[in-house]
């Protein structure tokens, strides 16, 4: 199978190695659309066009940072001995970066519950208060959260296609690449309900 080296216009490289005389694609993206990535020797990205992120000893991500010149903005996760997300701490430094610069921060911590088969079942900020709970059907999950309730219609692998509200209006809608990769989402509504049923990384 061959890789592909176009998408919209724009030229696809890859990573290579030599064996012997011929020279193979790893089949690791280097650059796309203007962004240039690099791995870790698990094959986990490290650096996304802007974005670093670190791992764990298990290779699940416990560091993003994404830094566009004036905010800063750095999620920090914490999982359980099962692996599941049991915490996100997501900083957000604004400002004029520099020695004379004046840096506005500001901390938000998540909390996750799951049920015995790890699937989530609420969400708590730092003074406890729960901000989101989810009760789940076969073929969707209901978001509920202090002033509104949201239904996320699930595709055939589990994954949000479609999100209503009460009344049946659309409030989003996603779609995927094969492997998860978010291809396009429109509307304002906001989950960590990701891919097969995940919770996203920022």
């Amino acid at each position: 199978m061959k890789n592909r080296l176009k998408s919209n216009d724009d030229t696809l490289s890859y990573y290579t190695r030599i064996v012997g005389d011929d020279t193979l694609k790893t089949n690791r993206l280097k650059t796309a659309y203007a962004d240039s990535f690099a791995y870790n020797g698990d094959g986990a990205a490290t650096f996304v066009g802007g974005d670093a992120y670190e791992y764990n000893w298990k290779n699940r991500v416990e560091h993003i940072d994404v830094n566009d010149g004036y905010t800063d903005h750095d999620f920090i996760y914490t999982y359980d001995i099962q692996g599941l997300r049991v915490k996100k701490r997501e900083i957000i430094k604004q400002g004029e970066f520099g020695l004379k610069g004046t840096i506005n921060t500001t901390i938000t911590n998540t909390y996750y519950l799951y049920d015995a088969g790890g699937r989530l079942l609420c969400e708590y900020g730092d003074e406890g208060n729960l901000t989101k709970k989810y009760v789940y059907l076969p073929s969707a999950v209901i978001q509920i959260s202090s002033n509104d309730t949201s239904y996320l219609h699930l595709d055939n692998l589990g994954s949000p296609a479609v999100v209503t509200d009460n009344s049946g209006n659309v409030q989003k809608q996603y779609h995927y690449y094969a492997f998860g990769t978010l291809r396009a989402q429109s509307g304002s509504f906001n989950t960590d309900y990701s891919f097969t049923g995940y919770l996203k990384e920022e």
